[in-house]
């Protein structure tokens, strides 16, 4: 017989998703040359990580915080960018997934891609 293969419930996928969504239209507008500064205000001490309501939403929003604090960490800057990629691979990821793709294979597929691509930025830039 063969295996049954859990799906991750759309609620829990679509909540997610629009946690990612909320997070990078906060930060889009820092990107580039004509990019303006986004305060997040809190009455007491320094301003607050965003943290939303609903716990399925914080999940998305934690997972592209990740993907900028890693990407600030490594290279110095490219938060925004990186959280704004992420955003674009989630959303473009779940609708192949939707569509009956393996999420594994998929995954497997953009490290793959991420790999080939840094190694030609290497080549241009030598």
């Amino acid at each position: 017989s063969r295996p049954k293969r859990k799906r991750i419930p759309t609620r829990i996928a679509s909540a997610s998703a629009a946690g990612v969504d909320l997070v990078a239209e906060l930060v889009q507008v820092t990107l580039g040359l004509k990019g303006r500064n986004v305060v997040l205000e809190n009455k007491y001490g320094p301003p607050k990580i965003i943290k939303l309501e609903d716990t399925l939403e914080n999940v998305g929003a934690k997972l592209v915080r990740q993907a900028g604090a890693k990407t600030h960490y490594l290279a110095g800057y490219g938060s925004t960018t990186s959280i704004i990629l992420a955003q674009g691979l989630i959303s473009e990821g779940m609708k192949v997934i939707a569509s009956g793709m393996n999420a594994v294979q998929i995954a497997r597929g953009i490290e793959k891609t991420a790999i080939a691509f840094v190694s030609e930025l290497i080549s241009m830039s030598q």
